[in-house]
């Protein structure tokens, strides 16, 4: 059977891993907001009522899509990433589980071959007639672990790989972590560029087209980072990795 190895363990990976901060809004991208798609966009009859959760102008709307779309990238790049360590965790649960089943059928072998009946015990043969029970007793048990000595060390062999799957299993849950973590931020980070660009798009709307508080551009709903981002992490179960505890039996 293999040897477990963790060459990186996740609390590793999330210190080298690059904090995500703010994206740059550079001045001349402001200003193109604001004086450009603002001055292309001042006439109120391009602002309609929200309907839908949409945003209430195509300027808008475009710069809405512009973020899902990046959004969708992380979220695909991210998930590519994370598809090897869930396959290897799946494939380390259903490793664990044929373990177990092998060990459990190891050990009813063991106690059955290497159990001394008294049949056994009662049949003295010439060769042993000089022995008393006691003696006779402690022969036939070293015989039967003799016979059982392969299976067993079999089964302590596998019960010692059994007993090195939950620290991987809980190295690729940090890694995941880590890895929808970092995802998370990102999106947050995209979204909140396009809101800042969206803010930019309102004011210069609002300063060649004035209007009231009723007007379309004031009830707007904010830009909002992808629903997945709010979920739990998808990637890593719900409940918490069983503690595998196989000891030798003495």
């Amino acid at each position: 059977m293999s040897t477990l190895t963790t060459p990186r363990p996740a609390h590793v990976q999330a210190m080298s891993t690059r904090l995500v901060g703010p994206i740059r809004y550079p001045l001349a991208v402001r200003l193109y907001d604001s004086w450009w798609i603002g001055r292309r966009d001042a006439d109120p009859q391009l602002a309609h009522t929200p309907a839908r959760g949409e945003q209430p102008s195509a300027s808008l709307r475009a710069l809405d899509a512009v973020r899902g779309e990046r959004c969708e990238r992380e979220w695909m790049s991210a998930e590519l990433r994370a598809a090897s360590l869930i396959d290897r965790r799946t494939g380390l649960t259903r490793m664990a589980e044929a373990l177990r089943a092998q060990i459990d059928e190891w050990t009813t072998q063991i106690e059955e071959q290497g159990a001394v009946s008294p049949e056994d015990l009662a049949h003295v043969p010439k060769t042993e007639a000089h022995l008393d029970p006691a003696q006779r007793t402690a022969r036939r048990q070293r015989e039967a672990a003799a016979r059982v000595a392969p299976l067993v060390s079999v089964r302590d062999a596998a019960r010692r790989e059994l007993a090195g799957i939950p620290r991987e299993l809980a190295d690729i849950d940090g890694k995941l972590t880590t890895l929808f973590d970092s995802l998370r931020a990102r999106v947050t980070a995209i979204t909140h560029y396009y809101e800042r660009r969206c803010n930019t798009l309102i004011r210069g709307y609002l300063r060649r087209a004035p209007g009231d508080a009723d007007h379309p551009l004031n009830t707007r709903i904010p830009l909002r980072r992808p629903a997945w981002a709010d979920a739990p992490n998808p990637w890593v179960p719900t409940a918490a990795t069983p503690t595998i505890n196989e000891e030798p039996e003495k």
